[in-house]
């Protein structure tokens, strides 16, 4: 699906300094890549900026900011609002609901700085994190996730395998 603000960016996409506010109901199901800012960072920049947005979703890789990074950074950003969400995937394929930032994938290398959840987390799924729901590197491809904190309350309820409920990362 691919929801935000901006569903995709490029790694020529610079947003900075800029605040979002309100409402993101979706009955998307499955892999949703739902973020109040982004859907999917394909190694963009995303700078100061501060999201109170209410999110509500069915589907799995729910972001404060971002659904999901294929690279890029996200530096200096707070998500201050709240992800309800509820899984309808079955099995052990990846959730992730983050904070910041739902899913680093292992598309390219990620960079997560100096940012803080401070917004609350209810989901029904496994990998679910303060920062980052789930972080997927390879040998070459290792993200980094630095001076980040998480103020939030999360909770995560899961029948799956790893269920994860994580002050800064799920798995």
């Amino acid at each position: 699906a691919n929801q935000g603000l901006f569903g995709t960016i490029s790694n020529t996409a610079i947003i900075r300094n800029l605040k979002v506010d309100g409402t993101l109901n979706t009955l998307n199901t499955g892999n949703a890549n739902i973020g109040s800012i982004v859907g999917i960072n394909k190694g963009g920049l995303i700078e100061n900026c501060e999201s109170s947005v209410v999110i509500t979703a069915k589907g799995d890789r729910i972001g404060g900011i971002a659904a999901v990074c294929d690279g890029g950074k996200i530096i200096n950003s707070v998500f201050k609002g709240t992800i309800t969400t509820t899984s309808t995937n079955s099995g052990n394929s990846t959730r992730g609901i983050g904070g910041i930032v739902a899913l680093l994938s292992s598309a390219g290398v990620a960079e997560i700085s100096n940012c803080t959840n401070e917004g609350t987390i209810t989901a029904t799924c496994r990998q679910v994190g303060g920062i980052v729901g789930y972080s997927c590197g390879t040998s070459t491809i290792r993200h980094t996730i630095k001076d980040c904190v998480n103020n939030a309350n999360i909770t995560s309820t899961s029948n799956g395998n790893n269920t994860a409920n994580e002050g800064v990362s799920g798995i």
